[in-house]
């Protein structure tokens, strides 16, 4: 499931961010604290700050999360970024800032 992330673009969606702030969520399923871009869906930055986002199993559970401040899940996804910020994103596995995964 995806479940926690501040926007989540999934399943043939299309996200453009053109401004604003995206902070302080937190993601302890499968990552992407702030944006989580997944089954065949797009993210556009134009603008706009994504920070303090965590993609953080808890400790005990043995597994981790990529991505904290966005995470592209899937493979037939398009992250396109052309201007805003990212930064102090967390993730206690991969990608503290951003990270891409492929499901195959």
């Amino acid at each position: 499931t995806y479940q926690g992330s501040g926007v989540e673009a999934t399943i043939g969606s299309s996200f453009t961010m053109n401004g604003g702030t995206i902070s302080s969520n937190v993601n302890a399923y499968c990552g992407g604290g702030g944006v989580l871009i997944a089954n065949n869906s797009k993210f556009v930055l134009l603008d706009g700050i994504i920070e303090n986002n965590r993609a953080d199993v808890p400790a005990a559970s043995g597994d981790s999360c990529s991505g904290g401040g966005i995470n592209i899940n899937t493979s037939d996804c398009t992250f396109e970024m052309y201007g805003g910020i990212i930064r102090g994103n967390y993730a206690n596995g991969y990608g503290g800032g951003n990270t891409a995964e492929s499901a195959g």
